[in-house]
């Protein structure tokens, strides 16, 4: 019988897990499928019943269903509690469980990076994914510009990861923005900003004047692989980190969770790039 994995969320067209998680399925030989189900957050509690039921083996979720999932899992792994969000859910015997394994993708990202405890970062939004990478960040010991549209949702997420301390709130109308950029080592874009299908494919969320060849410039978009702002800073001479190997390593962490393997990491990513045509 055939395991049925999912990712839901709403938009889910531009999705590329369902190429990413299918080739590693693929790769080990395991009869599981995976798609991607439109779902908005009236019919997520339907499709958590099914998966008690057994007709879903595993889900991941995404968008704007990170949060809104919580109050329906049994369990929350620590990765979960401290950023207040899910991205996958698996199960422990006949419970579910919901895990962030954005956390451990950023962690495995940055701990290869010439990062010291004292460079200011800049992280831009205030989403699942900014959660996650605020998250890491305080942990390493940063301290934290967020800059999003609205400072209430920066504050409270601020308040709900426990990063008082440690992190500070801008929002898009600053009068100084490439200030903000300026004094920080590390920028991190968490929004859909620059996305390709998204609703501002053609943006960057700061000008390019805010870039400099000191900076580590990290964009969680990954399509297109160069989104307008790693465009901006690759031509300032900053060090840039694309989406794609977020999203890689994300998804092989999922897939552990469910399967127990390690994950064709080689694999996952040769078929992400055949799926946004880039070699």
């Amino acid at each position: 019988m055939t395991e049925k994995y999912a990712i839901l969320g709403h938009p889910i067209s531009h999705s590329l897990s369902p190429y990413l998680q299918q080739a590693a399925f693929d790769e080990m030989k395991l009869n599981c499928s995976y798609q991607a189900v439109d779902t908005s957050p009236q019919l997520l509690p339907e499709l958590l019943t099914q998966m008690r039921q057994g007709q879903w083996s595993g889900f991941n979720v995404t968008l704007p269903l990170k949060r809104q999932v919580l109050p329906l899992l049994d369990e929350l792994t620590l990765s979960a509690q401290n950023a207040g969000a899910v991205n996958t859910i698996y199960k422990k015997q006949n419970r579910l469980v919901g895990a962030n394994t954005d956390i451990l993708a950023i962690e495995d990202i940055l701990n290869n990076q010439r990062l010291d405890p004292s460079n200011r970062c800049l992280l831009i939004g205030a989403g699942g994914a900014a959660r996650a990478a605020l998250v890491v960040l305080v942990n390493r010991g940063h301290q934290v510009t967020i800059l999003n549209r609205t400072a209430s949702n920066a504050l409270f997420m601020v308040s709900e990861t426990n990063s008082e301390d440690r992190a500070d709130v801008a929002t898009f109308a600053h009068p100084n923005i490439p200030a903000l950029a300026k004094a920080s080592r590390l920028i991190v874009n968490a929004t859909t900003i620059g996305m390709h299908g998204g609703p501002e494919p053609n943006r960057s969320p700061i000008s390019q004047e805010a870039f400099n060849s000191e900076h580590l410039v990290f964009d969680m978009v990954y399509s297109p692989e160069v989104t307008p702002m790693l465009h901006h800073a690759l031509k300032a001479g900053s060090d840039t980190i694309g989406g794609l190997e977020m999203l890689v390593g994300q998804g092989a962490y999922s897939f552990k969770l469910w399967t127990g393997l390690e994950a064709p990491k080689v694999t996952m990513e040769r078929a992400v790039r055949e799926a946004i045509g880039i070699g």
